[in-house]
């Protein structure tokens, strides 16, 4: 038998359906929280999700992050607010957020012992060439010793980076065959310190880095004239 009623219900169907799609999908997020579509909460990564826990940063500050980055052509205003857009913008907040981010992502802080790590960098000649020694210093990574430890080029070597994070930092301890890295954080200008004074004490790391890549100046080009052209 059919139903009197089926008819009244089809008609006021379709309006009560759209209608409330409309509203789920404009008003829920993935994670079911409400939010307003047309001003959207930005997305953070890990490193400013502690920070914003560890009441380091504010909404006000992702808020105005979101608004003043420099995003590729194409990407969306909601696209992933991260930690080193926000280093763009503010750059004294640098290393505290590099600090963070080594924390979050598991590298451990140390502190390096410099006459210890002179002897290692000097045994390590053996076993690294002078191209990787140049990408070490290029991707500012550092072979250390940390205070209370010998050197030990058979075992595991710590290399300190600023930000071990980095994907082309892993990729050149992944990949490397010459020794056993393990990835450790120090403040940049640490790294920076640790890397000159090998360059300085031992003279064949020196070598290979400075005259590897020579410091090039940028000069204008000039037409020559007619007394230089003869």
């Amino acid at each position: 038998m059919k139903n009197p009623f089926m008819g009244l219900f089809q008609k006021n169907r379709p309006s009560e359906i759209e209608e409330s799609d409309v509203f789920i999908t404009s008003s829920l997020g993935d994670n079911g929280q409400l939010y307003q579509q047309d001003n959207p909460k930005p997305e953070i990564d890990r490193v400013l999700t502690r920070a914003l826990k560890e009441n380091l940063i504010s909404e006000a500050d992702i808020e105005r992050w979101s608004e003043n980055r420099q995003s590729p052509p194409g990407t969306s205003r909601n696209a992933i607010l991260g930690w080193k857009q926000a280093c763009k913008l503010e750059p004294w907040r640098t290393q505290q957020f590099e600090r963070l981010a080594a924390r979050v992502y598991g590298f451990r802080s140390i502190l390096v012992c410099q006459m210890s790590t002179l002897v290692l960098a000097d045994q390590l000649t053996a076993k690294i060439s002078p191209t990787m020694w140049e990408e070490m210093f290029e991707l500012g990574l550092a072979p250390v010793v940390e205070h209370g430890r010998s050197p030990d080029v058979e075992g595991r070597v710590v290399c300190v980076s600023k930000d071990p994070s980095n994907k082309q930092v892993r990729g050149f301890t992944n990949s490397t065959k010459s020794f056993t890295p393990e990835l450790a954080y120090a403040d940049a200008n640490v790294v920076s310190g640790v890397l000159e004074l090998i360059a300085q004490h031992i003279p064949a790391i020196g070598a290979s880095v400075y005259v590897a890549r020579p410091v090039l100046r940028k000069v204008s080009v000039r037409p020559l004239t007619n007394r230089q052209a003869a």
